[in-house]
């Protein structure tokens, strides 16, 4: 399945090791049109301050320079950021996994050639995507189904001596 919208996607990558900055780049390939590169939690967080657009998604590792993915992830969710998180760690121990999960991280990945994890990235990126997406629709379809439901009751409340159940005889 391609990763491929009609514009394009948008992903942030937060990655220390230029190795596995590349590997990813290259795994993702060119169905990323636009993919914005940092080697540091501090430099995606500056990166936000200077311009808080919404990426389709953001893609860290666990273990970066300063500040962990984690603490990363509630960072921008603080910041008003609410694009998908991917989160890969070299470590997939059990904690991290339920610490991920406990904030709502929307995938864990752990990076292990073995795995074929680069293999499984861009499968799950448009999992992900999607996932964000159908979630982002149900938000505003619940919304739309409040909003008529209280309009129809605002009518009721109105017209309710209009309308006589059962009617009388």
């Amino acid at each position: 399945m391609p990763l491929v919208q009609e514009s394009g996607l948008s992903a942030l990558l937060i990655e220390d090791n230029s190795h596995e900055r590349i590997a990813i780049r290259r795994s993702l390939g060119k169905d990323v049109q636009t993919l914005i590169e940092c080697e540091s939690a501090e430099e995606a967080i500056r990166h936000f301050e200077v311009s808080p657009s919404e990426f389709d998604v953001i893609i860290a590792d666990f273990k970066l320079p300063g500040m962990d993915g984690l603490n990363l992830f509630r960072t921008l969710r603080q910041m008003n950021c609410s694009s998908p998180f991917i989160l890969l760690t070299g470590n997939g121990s059990e904690q991290i996994a339920i610490e991920a999960f406990k904030i709502q991280v929307a995938a864990l990945l752990v990076k292990a050639t073995q795995s074929g994890y680069l293999d499984l990235l861009p499968v799950l990126v448009t999992e992900v995507i999607q996932h964000h997406q159908l979630k982002l629709r149900n938000e505003l379809l619940e919304l739309s189904l409040k909003e008529a439901n209280e309009r129809f009751c605002q009518f009721m409340e109105h017209y309710q001596g209009i309308f006589m159940y059962p009617p009388s005889r």
